[in-house]
Formats: C-alpha cells, structure tokens, sequence
C-alpha cells in the first residue's frame, strides 16, 4: 500500500522564540522599508504588487527562520504564525506610514512629480507603536480627508477604506501561502531534522497522470525510464520533481505539472498542478530520479 508522508503536528519550542524576535527585529524595518517604497510610488497599481511583494518578504522570514529553523511540522500553526507575521508587518508600515504623513505635513509638504517629502522621527515611531488607539485614530482622521488622489480628486472615505482592506488581504494572503509552504514538508522524528531537499527540474510534461501515479505508487520504475530533460522548459510544459531523504533511509518524492500560459501580452506564465505530495519510494526509484539530474 502506497505511504504518503503525514506531518506530526509539532512545533519546535524554539518557534515562539523565533516568531517573537522575527515580529519584533526583522519585519518591523521592513514595514519601514515599505512604507517608504508605497510613500514614494503615486501610482496605485503599483502599490499593489509592492504589497504583494511585502507580504512575500514576510512570509519568506517568518518559512525560513520561524518555520525552519523553529522546526514547525503543523500547517495550522504555520499559517497562524504567518497571519501574525503579516499583522505585525502591516501595523508597523501603518506607524511608519502615520509618521511619515505627519512629517510631511509639519514641513509643508513640499515635493516633486506628485511626491511629497518626508522622512519618519524615531520618537515619534515608538510613540506610534506603543499607542494604537493614537495610530487608529489618526488613521480615522486619514481617511476621512485621504492624502492622494487622481488628478485633482483625492481618494478617501469608503473608496480609500476598501482600497486599505485589499492591501491587507494581499499582504495577508501572500503572507501566508509563502510563511506555511514549507511546515508540510517531509520530517524525521527521530533525529529531529527536516529531510535533505534536492530539486530536479526540467524534465517532460506527464500527460497521464494516472497510470504515472499508479505506478509510482508501486515503485514502478517504468514511468521513471520515461522521463528526460525537457531544455525548452522556459516556455513549454514540464515537470519539476522534489526529492526528500532522510538519514534513517526514508525517501519522498512530490511531483508537479507545470503547464504553459501565454497572456494577451505574448508573457508566459505557468499553472502548477501537483501530482504526487510526498509519495514514499523505495531507494531504487530515488537514486534513479537522483540520476536525472
């Protein structure tokens, strides 16, 4: 019967730790940076994808140093990890952002191309962000009057509020799919050590999915002997396989489908389907995967 690996569920007590100093040190400066970087952007589309690009820095630091190294083998814990990763990161760009705002307003506001110079108060952020009730309600003055708007109509009330909620989400959501990516992955209990990870990639598209997942699920190495590189890969469909071994002789395989996109715009993009999550193969199948490479 076909083994599929299980996460334990556990956390390492050092996550806590790891969380605490991540939430505190690390993604407090890069709200900071944020904050600058959206300040300094008059165009909204593209503070769209610099949130999307913030909740990724997030939920990179909180898989590799609150995730990894704090050994969490619980997806729920991961995502609760990463939603207070995003929550931390999106209040301290606000106390930056806050600053920044009442600077600019203190000095005049003076600025070119549609950007207002301003730069934050060290006093001021740590008055900020040990007062949320101060922040939030500076936030509600905010929004009532806004601070940027299209030519010569400025964005606020209910328009700026929902503009302020889809910052959140995607910072929230990108957070989170990058922060719990790696808790799933294969675990030895034993030695209390995540498997050794090696990527092997590109090789050919599997168009029957089944009969391949039948057969490795057998430790069949027919499909194996199928498989070769695929040196278009950049814009044609592949395959891209994961192998995970363990010091105690344990051996995974994740296996994923990438099939080619191309928008209206010629780019080309790819949909990743995953077959196999963490099939269990024998050492015969991982070394003659291993030789793909």
């Amino acid at each position: 019967m076909a083994t599929y690996y299980t996460p334990s569920g556990k956390s390492g007590p050092l996550s806590y730790l790891y969380l605490i100093a991540v939430s505190l040190v690390l993604i407090p400066i890069v709200g900071l940076l944020y904050a600058y970087a959206i300040w300094h952007m008059p165009f909204i589309y593209v503070n769209f994808l610099l949130s999307a690009g913030f909740g990724f820095v997030i939920g990179f630091l909180v898989n590799k140093i609150v995730v990894r190294y704090g050994k969490v083998r619980s997806t729920v814990m991961a995502i609760l990890f990463s939603v207070i990763g995003a929550i931390c990161g999106l209040y301290f760009s606000w106390v930056s952002w806050i600053d920044l705002v009442i600077n600019a307003a203190s000095d005049g506001g003076t600025g070119t191309a549609g950007i207002i110079v301003s730069n934050v108060d060290s006093n001021h952020l740590l008055n900020l962000a040990t007062n949320p009730s101060m922040l939030f309600s500076l936030i509600g003055s905010i929004n009532e009057v806004g601070t940027w708007g299209f030519k010569s109509t400025t964005i606020s009330g209910g328009f700026l509020t929902v503009i302020w909620v889809l910052e959140f989400l995607i910072v929230l959501i990108v957070s989170i799919l990058v922060g719990s990516s790696s808790a799933s992955e294969p675990f030895c209990e034993s030695t209390n050590q995540w498997f050794a990870k090696k990527i092997i990639s590109p090789l050919n598209y599997i168009y029957d999915t089944q009969t391949f997942v039948t057969t490795m699920e057998d430790n069949n190495q027919a499909s194996i002997d199928q498989l070769h590189t695929n040196h278009n890969s950049s814009n044609e469909n592949h395959s891209v396989f994961t192998l995970y071994a363990s010091d105690q002789g344990e051996r995974y395989i994740s296996v994923t489908n990438k099939t080619v996109q191309v928008g209206d715009d010629g780019k080309v993009t790819f949909d990743d389907v995953v077959i196999l999550k963490a099939l269990a193969v024998n050492k015969e199948i991982y070394d003659q995967l291993l030789a793909k490479a």
